[in-house]
C-alpha cells in the first residue's frame, strides 16, 4: 500500500483503492490507521474535496525483535 502510493501518487482514497484493486471501505480503514500512527498524511479533504493520501517519509524502517522467551517455534 506504501510502494503504491509513493510511486503512483493517487489523488484519492477511492484512486488509492483502484489502483491496488481493493475495496474502497477496506482502504480507507487502513489509510486512516496509518494517518493514525504518523507514516501518512492527507492532502485536501476540506469541505468536501478528495483526500490525497501521501506517505510521511521518504522511507520506513521497521524493527520486529522476537524475544525467546515468548514461546515462538521460528528459527533461521
Amino acid at each position: 500500500m506504501l510502494e503504491a502510493i509513493a510511486t503512483d501518487s493517487p489523488q484519492s482514497i477511492r484512486e488509492a483503492a483502484e489502483l491496488m484493486n481493493r475495496d474502497y471501505k477496506q482502504v480507507h480503514r487502513n489509510l486512516t490507521e496509518l494517518e493514525d500512527i504518523g507514516v501518512i498524511e492527507f492532502e485536501g479533504g476540506e469541505s468536501g474535496l478528495r483526500k490525497k493520501p501521501v506517505v510521511a517519509y521518504d522511507g520506513l524502517e521497521i524493527d520486529f525483535p522476537f524475544d525467546k522467551s515468548s514461546g515462538s517455534d521460528v528459527t533461521q
